[in-house]
């Protein structure tokens, strides 16, 4: 419900009346997914025909803008993906699947052979309060080294600092007076 309110603000839904949300779900027919295309159509034919007419319907309820439809052949194969599929041959594909498999089985984490424990604590996320301390140590540091290295860091640290502290701003309440007595 909330990724729909949040797409419905941004526009990327169309407007709907409150009472329509509280509808039972979307629901397929049994029968179509029992439905076969006929014999004399190519079944890679009959599933193009039933995508295109879910671009279709998407365009016409508004939730697919027709400037942002794309081809079947683009939504299956994005030219991004095809300038690396042309440059890559079948054995690298395998060689890479099976190198990372080879490094999954003899990681860390699944094998019993290392010192890692699976069920170990995550360390926890430092605060906000824990990194600017840490900024201010190293930019401390910083202020007596006359490295270019140092100036270009001071840069970075000062960048990453404001960061921080507007994400904490951002994640400030609002308080009361109110807040602070116990009332009993």
């Amino acid at each position: 419900m909330t990724i729909r309110n949040c797409w419905h603000k941004a526009g990327i839904l169309p407007a709907m009346d409150p009472s329509e949300s509280m509808l039972a779900p979307p629901t397929i027919p049994i029968m179509s997914l029992l439905c076969t295309p006929s014999p004399d159509q190519d079944p890679i034919a009959a599933i193009e025909d039933e995508l295109r007419s879910a671009l279709d319907n998407l365009e016409k309820t508004g939730v697919l803008q027709h400037k942002n439809r794309m081809g079947i052949e683009d939504l299956l194969n994005l030219p991004e993906e095809s300038s690396i599929m042309e440059a890559t041959t079948d054995e690298e594909i395998c060689r890479t699947v099976l190198a990372t498999h080879k490094a999954q089985e003899g990681g860390p984490i699944s094998s019993g052979d290392n010192d890692v424990v699976e069920d170990a604590p995550v360390e926890p996320c430092p605060t906000h309060c824990e990194l600017l301390q840490a900024v201010s140590t190293i930019n401390r540091y910083v202020d007596y080294v006359d490295y270019l290295v140092a100036r270009k860091l001071e840069g970075v640290l000062a960048s990453f600092t404001h960061q921080l502290q507007l994400e904490r701003s951002q994640t400030l309440m609002t308080t009361h007076i109110l807040d602070y007595f116990h009332i009993t």
